[in-house]
């Protein structure tokens, strides 16, 4: 190309640079080349030896798009050697269809930055301790203090969470001789041992490391130790109908935590699921400022003499804030001890009939639905059996028939009552009677209408619940087992 008219000139982009850094130009063609095409001038570059890197002297060609200015980096060599400040020059080539600017040369000092005799001393000096969330401070100094800033390599390390970015970074000490490292830390809600943050010098060649060149400042974790749930072993007997284990927190929180957990067989086999026990995955709730609630498990009789049995609750996770699970206090054994005596134990509840016996409906009835989470708050004592203190044929609800029609007719006898139904059974009726009641009526009243067949409540106006519906929920959930065979029982 051309260009009669245009100008070639040379500028420096800034006027020092530190050795190791690159020397900065500016091309300018003016005016500038017409888009899509491009000038070509030509550079001399010359400087000091031991300042430039290989290859950076000499004649060059630099190319200027349509936007008239091309930029030129002269590296320079960061070595170790003390050295004089030097200068690079960048000159224009007359010739090549353009005329010379008014600036033909341009030069940029390169800066020494290797140390004057004895190298400078650093040393670290670490602040005071700190709770997580503040700042960890490091004071670095330089002995004597550099003519220039001086870039110093440290390594950071931490222990703990605190959210601090490890590893090497370079820091600058200024002519002051003193450099405040500030290293902020995370304020998290993790309960963690208490940690430390540490800065060491890195070795370099142009600063000697001083015997003080590590510094620790101590970080404390601020947070609540999170609550351990643990549940307890338990043992009943089967006539007691139901077996509690105790869930408890080591110490009360703030907030409610729910505890899941589920029933498994022993290993090896002794109690089987929903043979001798009712399995269940399910959770319980322990409000907020309280430490213990139970689970309860429903125990099935079998009529089988044998010996002691055993099954296992095993909590599987809590959820509700700061608590987690005991690490060895998770699961915990059940056992059940036979009551027959020796011998072959009729049921109360059959008359010494087979329980396991009996039909089995295909379809569907109305089911109570249990809220197992919190069957047991308020640990209701054990009722008397069954009459509460009162007459159960005084304003007793006529007995059904069985099929849930109120066909009239006297309640049974306080005396069938104390036979059929066990006092544990009729507290956990009336513990899930009281967990249900505030809830959609299909929950509160089906639970009050066992109440009402096990003579419980009086003048309801609710029907008694029937064997024949106890079966259906039975079908879905083994706990229902002993209601259904004390409505049977009664039923007779």
């Amino acid at each position: 190309m051309t260009l009669p008219a245009a100008s070639a000139s040379v500028v420096a982009r800034s006027a020092s640079a530190v050795e190791g850094e690159a020397a900065e130009f500016a091309v300018v063609v003016n005016p500038p080349p017409a888009q899509g095409e491009t000038a070509a001038v030509t550079i001399d570059v010359a400087g000091a030896a031991g300042h430039l890197a290989d290859g950076q002297a000499g004649r060059r060609t630099v190319t200027v798009d349509h936007t008239g200015i091309a930029v030129l980096r002269i590296a320079t060599v960061d070595d170790t050697a003390r050295e004089p400040d030097a200068a690079v020059t960048a000159e224009l080539v007359p010739g090549g269809g353009y005329r010379l600017g008014s600036s033909s040369a341009a030069t940029v000092t390169v800066t020494d930055n290797d140390p004057d005799g004895d190298a400078p001393a650093v040393s670290i000096a670490a602040g005071a301790g700190i709770v997580e969330g503040g700042e960890a401070v490091f004071t670095l100094t330089a002995d004597p203090a550099p003519a220039r800033p001086l870039k110093v390599e440290v390594k950071i390390t931490a222990e703990g969470g605190w959210g601090i970015d490890a590893g090497t970074r370079t820091v600058a000490i200024p002519v002051s001789g003193t450099f405040t490292l500030r290293l902020k830390t995370l304020n998290d809600d993790d309960d963690e041992p208490d940690g430390a943050v540490t800065v060491a010098v890195e070795a370099a060649y142009h600063y000697d490391i001083s015997a003080a060149a590590v510094g620790t400042v101590a970080v404390a974790d601020n947070d609540e130790p999170a609550a351990l749930v643990s549940i307890s072993d338990a043992a009943a007997a089967e006539t007691d109908r139901v077996i509690r284990f105790a869930v408890t927190l080591d110490r009360a929180v703030g907030h409610r935590v729910t505890v899941s957990y589920v029933t498994a067989d022993s290993s090896p086999l002794s109690a089987a699921a929903d043979l001798d026990y009712a399995s269940s995955v399910w959770h319980v709730h322990i409000p907020a400022g309280e430490t213990t609630r139970t689970v309860p498990v429903y125990l099935l009789r079998d009529g089988i003499d044998e010996g002691p049995e055993t099954f296992q609750v095993r909590i599987t996770h809590v959820t509700g804030g700061r608590a987690r699970i005991h690490p060895d206090q998770h699961t915990a054994t059940g056992t059940i001890t036979d009551s027959t005596g020796g011998q072959t134990q009729p049921d109360a509840v059959t008359d010494g009939a087979d329980t396991t016996d009996g039909p089995d409906p295909n379809q569907d009835g109305p089911q109570p639905q249990p809220d197992a989470d919190d069957p047991d708050n308020g640990q209701d004592p054990q009722p008397d059996a069954g009459t509460d203190g009162a007459d159960p044929d005084e304003g007793a609800d006529p007995q059904p028939d069985g099929g849930g029609n109120d066909t009239g007719g006297s309640g049974p006898s306080a005396e069938k009552i104390a036979a059929c139904v066990t006092a544990g059974l009729l507290g956990l009726v009336r513990d899930y009677y009281d967990a249900n009641r505030d809830k959609p009526p299909d929950y509160g009243q089906n639970w009050e209408r066992v109440l009402v067949a096990f003579g419980d409540i009086q003048d309801s106006g609710l029907l008694p619940y029937t064997a024949f519906e106890a079966e259906q929920g039975e079908q879905v959930w083994g706990g229902w087992k002993p209601i259904r065979e004390a409505l049977q029982c009664l039923e007779r």
